[in-house]
């Protein structure tokens, strides 16, 4: 398997810089998370696999920066990492939304509920131009990062409602 970040059409890139700018500046109320942990679990949402080589270059952040917050993912099970075949180089992947993630998702639920209409906008707006975007590359990457948090919104409400309701349960024991 090559990997490259070569391919991506540059009004995605665009849009893509867009969701990560979102999620950067949105840190603190996801658990106050810094912005350049934001910024690289952001492209992990979007392009789900990726090497440390793909993060320099998508962030412009140093090898060591990267190296820090690869090991904070991995150490909260957020990402896994692999193997390229035939390579040493290493692909670090977020496969789905793991169970670790709770602790940032609570918070992260009163982030989307305030940007549920921007999110909305977005999706309406890729929706209109799917016809003619539908062979740019890059574009159901960056549709699929924006309907994921938009589904996000009512599983977060549900989330948190349960959690409220069991914390009452434990209150009265």
């Amino acid at each position: 398997m090559k990997h490259s970040l070569k391919g991506f059409d540059p009004e995605i890139r665009r849009m893509e810089k867009d969701i990560v700018i979102f999620f950067r500046e949105k840190g603190a109320e996801f658990g106050g998370k810094d912005p350049i942990f934001m910024t690289i679990l952001a492209y992990f949402y979007i392009r789900e696999k990726l090497t440390q080589q793909d993060l320099r270059d998508l962030t412009g952040f140093s090898a060591g920066t990267v190296s820090k917050v690869i090991r904070q993912l991995v150490q909260f099970n957020l990402i896994t990492k692999g193997t390229i075949p035939g390579t040493h180089k290493h692909l670090y992947t977020m496969e789905q939304l793991p169970v670790a993630f709770s602790q940032f998702y609570l918070p992260a639920s009163r982030v989307l509920l305030k940007s549920e209409n921007e999110l909305k906008q977005m999706k309406r707006e890729l929706m209109a131009h799917a016809s003619e975007m539908q062979s740019v590359k890059g574009f159901n990457e960056v549709l699929a990062a924006v309907s994921l948090m938009l589904r996000s919104v009512p599983l977060a409400l549900a989330i948190f409602a349960e959690i409220v309701n069991e914390a009452e349960r434990q209150t009265k024991k």
